[in-house]
C-alpha cells in the first residue's frame, strides 16, 4: 500500500520491505530498481517522514481520527502535491484526517473543490480565544480566490488576522 506512493516520490524505488543486516537486525528498506538495497539508516529525514505519513495514513487498521500538525515538514515542496493526495485519499478510505499547515506551497495543492475541507484558525481580535472559520467563509473569499492562488494567498497574509 505504500510503495506507490513511495515509488511517485522516488522514481528510482522498485519495492518497500524490511530486510536484515549483516549483524542480523531486521531493518526497513528499500530496493532500488538496479537491485541495491538501501537501508532505513541511509534514507533522507524527508523520505523516512514520508513513509511515516504513508504508513500512518494508509494502514488499513490505523485509526479512524488522524491529526497531524505541520504534514509537510522536512519534505522537498516539488514532493507536496503527494502529501496533499495522501490524506485526502485516506480519509475516503479510512475516516477523517485532520493536518494543519503554514505552507503556501501545501495549500497551493489543494484541490479548490476542496477548500470547504479546510480551516482558518486565529486568535480573536481581544486576544482571548480562538476563532475557527471554514475557508470559503471568510470574508472576501469568493474575491481573492478569484484572482489568486491559495498559496499566494496565505504568502500575503491574506488568512491571518
Amino acid at each position: 500500500m505504500i510503495r506507490p506512493w513511495l515509488t511517485e516520490l522516488l522514481p528510482a524505488v522498485r519495492d518497500v520491505r524490511p530486510f536484515s543486516t549483516e549483524l542480523g537486525e531486521v531493518m526497513f528498506g528499500v530496493e532500488e530498481v538496479t537491485g541495491a538495497h538501501v537501508s532505513a539508516r541511509s534514507l533522507s529525514d524527508g523520505t523516512l517522514r514520508f513513509v511515516a505519513l504513508a504508513t500512518a495514513l494508509l494502514s488499513p487498521t490505523r485509526a479512524e481520527l488522524l491529526l497531524i500538525d505541520e504534514v509537510e515538514n522536512g519534505l522537498h515542496p516539488s514532493r507536496l502535491r503527494l502529501v496533499v493526495e495522501m490524506p485526502l485519499a485516506a480519509a475516503e478510505a479510512h475516516g477523517q484526517v485532520i493536518v494543519t499547515t503554514h505552507s503556501p506551497a501545501m495549500l497551493a495543492y489543494w484541490p479548490q473543490d476542496r477548500h470547504e475541507d479546510i480551516l482558518v484558525v486565529s486568535r480573536d481580535e481581544d486576544d482571548r480565544g480562538t476563532t475557527v472559520v471554514a475557508l470559503p467563509e471568510v470574508p472576501g473569499y469568493v474575491q481573492a480566490i478569484s484572482t489568486q492562488s491559495l498559496g499566494e494567498l496565505q504568502l500575503e497574509g491574506w488568512m491571518a488576522p
